[in-house]
C-alpha cells in the first residue's frame, strides 16, 4: 500500500486496500464459524446478546474494528476521492494577457 501511495498509483493501492479488508473480514468470519461449531449453545446465546446490544452489524461482523482496519477504511475513502478528482477534466485557467506599450 505504501509503495503504491508514494508512486501515486491510486487504483492499484485501492485494489490492495480492498483485498486487505476482505481478508480481515474473512478471517473474522472463519474464526466465528470455528468457535460456533465448537460451542453451539454458547454461540446462540452470545449471538442474540451481541445483536441486542448492537455489537454486530447486519453481516454478523463486530461493529468494533481494529485501529489498523479503521485506518485502511479511511485511506480507502481518500484514495477513492483522489481517483475521482484525477478522472475529472480540469478547467484551464485563462491566461492574463498584458497590453503592449507602444
Amino acid at each position: 500500500m505504501i509503495l503504491y501511495r508514494k508512486l501515486k498509483e491510486y487504483k492499484k493501492e485501492l485494489a490492495i486496500i480492498k483485498q486487505a479488508i476482505g481478508a480481515y473480514e474473512k478471517d473474522i468470519k472463519d474464526d466465528q464459524l470455528i468457535w460456533k461449531k465448537a460451542n453451539t449453545k454458547s454461540a446462540k446465546l452470545s449471538l442474540n446478546l451481541a445483536k441486542s446490544m448492537g455489537l454486530l452489524n447486519d453481516k454478523g461482523l463486530p461493529v468494533y474494528e481494529e485501529p489498523q482496519i479503521m485506518t485502511w477504511r479511511k485511506r480507502m475513502e481518500t484514495v477513492q476521492k483522489k481517483i475521482k478528482t484525477l478522472t475529472k477534466p480540469q478547467k484551464k485557467k485563462p491566461i492574463a494577457r498584458s497590453k503592449k506599450q507602444r
